[in-house]
């Protein structure tokens, strides 16, 4: 080194040397010193004229190499050259924009290469130095506009061919490049068509999130600043055309959407929203599956909260279905974002967008709690880790969430001269974003929990309660998923009845059309409980805990699914269903034909109804079939005796007749908190009472009232004995029936009293089925059934079917207090085992055919997505979503 620096006397010769330096392999020069020796020949050393042009075009080449090495050199050169050199922009902008030509002619290189991407770091920081002098600068940066502006419009043409990392990279460096010197900004009208498409295929991946984390939101938020001067300038048309070319790239389902594209729409005007909803719900060439995707995909802009009105944009468009009756694609994709929106919630900064949507999903869709249960365990955590574990922080403390700012008030600053100078006649746009306060990264489950716990609870907070006591109020009877909820919720407030009621008046999407109950999905793999779930099809739970008690008689099953194929249509339908609920790969059957033939005339459909009370008319229906329904009905016909005893003349007036249940009622007068045993109470419905004082008998023969001793007693015991407990009494103060909710004690085994008093004896029976009523009033609820499978216990509760225990059942209401027990189905202990049933042939053809059907149907809707609704792999819903950031 110091023989190369004593014999150079001219500018010429060091050229020469700079030259092979540079040229040299690493092996010989390493990079600190090709880094040293250029320094020390460049030092002090004032370049002119030609020599000087050599040097800026050897430190340009070199700088705009393929290697990290190189460039690095380079840019020290550049550096140095331009140091040392007199301010002359002209002798600099011939050789740069030489050396810039030579780069992006190449056709053989891509646009994204590391050379290129270099090239716009030199450009940069070529201008950069002459910043002192804002005449020279803007005359070299109109110099290298021509060429910026080929580079750019070569850039896009070719944008989707290469892979997200390279072209997140190539982005970065034009937007710092357009943001710093706006002068090189290409001019409105060509760059705002395709800056939207940049900003749709920007991307992180783990790969390059090193180097794009402090640029991406920079990078999003110039293209958006720069979209929103453009959009508000310019004819509806054309900000119409994009909003049709942003749903056609979302619908397409063929790759990765940015979540930046959040930030470019919500720069649109809002009164574009409904335009938008429109087209989406009434283009008739738009597809349902297209719509589907599309929403899925807007849904992930949930979790950029750099995009605060992305939320009143997905809000609309999910309105503008719903008037639009377009039930089935919101169906579809509540099922397909429910569980990635939950995940959402884990952090606290994106609740307040997440909330509503995942509201307005969930209390839409009030037929099936399907969506809901599939959710409650990841809730259940969530909720856990939102309830406040220790005193909130210090307000006057800096938390982390606030210190760790991914923008930066320079890029809105930046942002906003790119847009004044590409766009001189529109107006400037607002600032860029707001300040991001939180840079989530991954972290564990357990330090996520930390973390949230430390934060106090807020509005977005109680509504995640409020949401989770909602759906738990309409969508009750899972005692095992809930009661973790519950505890989770404990420390939260509660929100009155008031609230929840109004929450739950929210329309349904099929409470307006019937019809569209048929969306619900019964295809699947049928549980290894051996047990199918029946869809409610609008306020159907009666008919539903019915059907399961009953299917649980195993000699009624039996009986029904082996008779011969019925010829009234009540008798049939129950035939159809039960074979059925016996023989379908189906999760859940759809009982509509059941329903329809079998729904009491006075019973609207739609409408909630009494299930006891439907359960006597289906019996009493099915006794008119002759001879198989009249049998079937003998499983639970008993015989009784009423007999009442004249204190005066001592004679007796008795009756007997059938029966098909026992009513069970509650004492006339119950305080809050009682509670009572079935047994005692049995105990009192066939003990003697006394008609006296006003109530006192007509006795024939006494001719007059006389006190008397009346008594019922079991002469002929059911084999299934049927009891209802009367839990429903007109309130004579408020003239409405009320619901008495006080726990009864229901036992496994029952002792049914037989004979009168004196001679009594018991008969022994076993709990076998128990339909339990939900909610506080006589007029609206929800019912669901325990029902026993051989030794084992099922909880079913609609489309779910789930395993539980006797004691799940027998603590129900201590639980859940507006959970009670109603009625119950006891089988006598001296029935012999039953056998297995084996349907009739043709329906048992019936039920194969079916599930042929079935298997076709759940197939994959689309070429390499899944099927039934499941979550996209394509554009469409939250691909990508485990990346490096969630916001």
């Amino acid at each position: 080194v110091s023989r190369w620096l004593s014999c150079p006397r001219d500018r010429r010769a060091m050229l020469k040397i700079v030259k092979a330096v540079v040229d040299a392999p690493a092996a010989q020069y390493p990079l600190v010193v090709k880094l040293a020796l250029t320094g020390k020949l460049l030092a002090d050393k004032r370049l002119e004229g030609s020599d000087l042009q050599d040097m800026v075009g050897l430190a340009c080449a070199t700088a705009m190499s393929d290697s990290d090495e190189m460039h690095a050199v380079g840019m020290n050169m550049c550096a140095l050259v331009l140091k040392s050199c007199a301010p002359d922009w002209a002798a600099i902008a011939t050789p740069v924009c030489a050396a810039l030509g030579a780069v992006w002619a190449d056709t053989h290189r891509d646009l994204w290469s590391p050379a290129n991407i270099n090239s716009l770091r030199l450009v940069r920081a070529v201008l950069q130095h002459f910043a002192p002098d804002p005449t020279s600068q803007q005359h070299l940066a109109l110099a290298l506009k021509s060429l910026l502006e080929h580079a750019f419009t070569a850039f896009i043409r070719r944008l989707t061919a290469g892979d997200m990392v390279s072209v997140g990279l190539a982005v970065a460096e034009y937007i710092r490049l357009f943001a710093a010197h706006a002068t090189c900004t290409p001019e409105a009208g060509l760059t705002a068509a395709v800056v939207l498409n940049w900003i749709m295929y920007l991307q992180w991946d783990d790969s390059g999130a090193a180097v794009l984390e402090g640029d991406f939101v920079q990078c999003a938020d110039t293209l958006s600043a720069y979209l929103h001067a453009y959009w508000s300038a310019t004819p509806p048309a054309q900000t119409i055309a994009s909003l049709q070319h942003i749903f056609g790239v979302l619908s397409d389902g063929r790759g990765r959407i940015s979540p930046a594209t959040a930030i470019a729409v919500t720069k649109i005007p809002s009164s574009y929203c409904a335009v938008a909803a429109n087209y989406i719900a009434e283009a008739k060439t738009v597809t349902d599956l297209q719509v589907e995707t599309a929403l899925a995909c807007m849904m992930s802009w949930l979790r950029v909260p750099a995009a605060p009105d992305a939320l009143l944009w997905i809000m609309v468009i999910i309105d503008g279905l719903r008037q639009h009756r377009r039930y089935l694609i919101l169906v579809n994709v509540a099922r397909q974002v429910a569980a990635p929106l939950v995940e959402l919630l884990a952090y606290p900064r994106l609740r307040p967008a997440v909330v509503p949507v995942l509201g307005a999903l969930l209390l839409a869709h009030q037929h099936s709690a399907d969506i809901f249960i599939a959710i409650v365990p990841r809730l259940t955590a969530i909720i856990t880790s939102m309830a406040p574990t220790r005193p909130p922080p210090d307000s006057s403390e800096p938390t982390k969430m606030a210190t760790d700012s991914i923008a930066s008030a320079e890029a809105a600053q930046t942002g906003s001269a790119v847009i004044a100078a590409a766009a001189p006649n529109t107006l400037a746009g607002d600032d860029v974003m707001q300040e991001i306060d939180d840079q989530v990264v991954p972290e564990s489950s357990d330090d996520v929990a930390a973390r949230i716990a430390a934060q106090s609870i807020g509005p977005a907070e109680s509504q995640v309660a409020e949401l989770a006591w909602v759906q738990m109020t309409l969508h009750p009877g899972h005692p095992e998923l809930y009661e973790g909820l519950q505890a989770a919720l404990a420390p939260l407030p509660r929100p009155d009845d008031g609230a929840i009621a109004a929450a739950i008046a929210v329309a349904s999407w099929t409470s307006k059309d019937p019809a569209s109950s048929d969306t619900e999905t019964t295809a699947g793999t049928r549980s290894p409980l051996d047990r199918v779930g029946l869809v409610n099809l609008g306020n159907t739970c009666y008919i539903n805990s019915m059907m399961q008690a009953l299917f649980a008689i195993p000699e009624f099953r039996k009986h029904v699914v082996e008779m011969e194929i019925a010829t009234t249509v009540h008798a049939a339908a129950l035939q159809r269903l039960f074979a059925f609920m016996l023989l379908s790969t189906k999760v859940a059957v759809n009982p509509s034909h059941f329903v329809t033939a079998s729904r009491p005339s006075w019973f609207p459909p739609g409408s909630q109804q009494d299930a006891s009370e439907y359960l006597r008319y289906f019996l009493d229906r099915l006794e008119q079939y002759k001879p198989d329904g009249a049998a079937l009905v003998q499983s639970f016909t008993g015989r009784q005796r009423t007999a009442c005893t004249c204190s005066g003349c001592g004679g007796v007036s008795a009756r007997e007749e059938s029966f098909i249940d026992v009513a069970v009622p509650l004492p006339d007068t119950v305080a809050k908190g009682d509670s009572f045993e079935l047994q005692e109470l049995l105990r009192t419905v066939f003990a003697p009472h006394a008609l006296e004082g006003a109530n006192q008998y007509r006795c024939d023969t006494c001719a007059g009232l006389r006190d008397a001793r009346t008594e019922t007693c079991i002469v002929q015991p059911p084999p299934v004995l049927i009891t209802t407990i009367m839990r429903f009494a007109y309130d004579a103060q408020t003239q409405t029936r009320k619901k008495i909710c006080n726990a009864v004690a229901c036992p496994e085994t029952l002792l049914l009293p037989l004979g009168p008093a004196d001679t009594r004896a018991w008969t022994e029976y076993v709990l076998w089925a128990a339909v339990v009523h939900s909610g506080s009033s006589a007029s609206a609820g929800h019912y669901y059934s325990y029902v026993r499978n051989g030794s084992d216990w099922l909880l079913a509760n609609d489309s779910r079917v789930s395993a539980t225990s006797f004691s799940s059942f027998a603590s129900i209401t201590q639980r859940f207090p507006q959970d009670t027990a109603y009625v119950l189905f006891y089988r006598a202990k001296t029935l012999p085992a039953a056998p297995d049933a084996a349907p009739h042939r043709l329906l048992a053809e019936a039920v194969r055919q079916d599930n042929a059907r079935a298997e076709l149907q759940a197939l994959p809707r689309r070429t390499g997505g899944g099927g039934g609704g499941g979550p996209s792999t394509g554009r469409g819903g939250f691909s990508g979503f485990q990346g490096r950031y969630v916001a």
